[in-house]
C-alpha cells in the first residue's frame, strides 16, 4: 500500500516530465495489461479490470474521480467517486452502475475483503440476462431464484432498495443479510405449469432474512 501511495503521489510529476506515458503491452505472471497516463488521467486495462480515472492522494488516503470502472468477470460498469484508505484497507464509493439491462445508483463500502452495497435502480425492462448470469456466480436457492424471475415475468421492474454484503475472496454473499424492496408492473404469475398464468397489474416484492414476500 505504501508503494502504491508513493506512486500516485509521484504521478503529479509525470506531467512535468512527460506529455504522455503509454505502455501498450505488459506481461506479468501470464497476465496482460496496458497502461497510459495523460492529462492527469490514468487508463489501465487488464484481463479482469478496465479503469479510467483521475487520482490524487492526501497522506494515506487516495481519492479517485472514476470515469469508468469495468469488472470484466462480473460484467458490471461503474462511474463515480472513490475514497480509499490503503493502510487500513478501507474504501467508499458513490456513483452509478450498469449491468446488462439494469442501471441505477450505488454505494459501496469495503473493509478488508468484505464489500457492503446499497443499490437503487431506474426502470428495468428485463432482469432475465442478469439473473441467469448471477446464478452462474453465486448459489441462489432455486426457490428464491424461480420466484424472482421465472415464475413471475413483467414488462417493467424497479429496485427501490437493495442491500447486502459480499466477500470477494470467498464469494460468500450472506443470503440472510440481503434486503430487497422492489416493484413489478404488468406481471404474469405462473403458479403451476398446468394452470394459465395470472395477470397482475402491480406486485411488491420484499426479500428479508432469506424469505421472499409478495404484495
Amino acid at each position: 500500500p505504501e508503494d502504491l501511495i508513493k506512486l500516485i503521489e509521484n504521478l503529479k510529476y509525470a506531467k512535468v516530465l512527460f506529455k504522455v506515458i503509454d505502455v501498450k503491452k505488459l506481461i506479468f505472471e501470464d497476465s496482460k495489461m496496458s497502461f497510459s497516463y495523460k492529462k492527469d488521467y490514468i487508463h489501465l486495462d487488464t484481463d479482469n479490470l478496465l479503469l479510467t480515472a483521475k487520482l490524487f492522494s492526501l497522506k494515506n488516503i487516495i481519492f479517485a474521480d472514476i470515469k469508468q470502472l469495468q469488472l470484466k468477470d462480473y460484467k458490471v460498469n461503474f462511474n463515480g467517486r472513490l475514497k480509499a484508505d490503503l493502510i487500513n484497507n478501507k474504501a467508499d464509493f458513490y456513483g452509478e452502475f450498469k449491468t446488462f439491462d439494469i442501471k441505477g445508483s450505488v454505494r459501496l463500502s469495503l473493509q478488508d475483503t468484505l464489500i457492503k452495497y446499497y443499490i437503487t435502480s431506474k426502470d428495468i425492462k428485463t432482469i432475465t440476462p442478469f439473473m441467469d448470469f448471477l446464478n452462474t456466480k453465486v448459489k441462489i436457492p432455486p426457490t428464491v431464484s424461480n420466484w424472482i424471475y421465472k415464475y413471475i415475468t413483467a414488462k417493467r421492474y424497479k429496485i427501490e432498495q437493495f442491500y447486502g454484503e459480499f466477500d470477494y475472496k470467498t464469494l460468500d454473499f450472506f443470503p440472510n443479510k440481503i434486503f430487497l424492496l422492489a416493484k413489478v408492473y404488468q406481471a404474469q404469475v405462473k403458479f403451476h405449469k398446468k394452470i394459465e398464468p395470472v395477470n397482475v397489474e402491480e406486485i411488491g416484492i420484499k426479500l428479508s432474512r432469506n424469505s421472499l414476500f409478495f404484495d
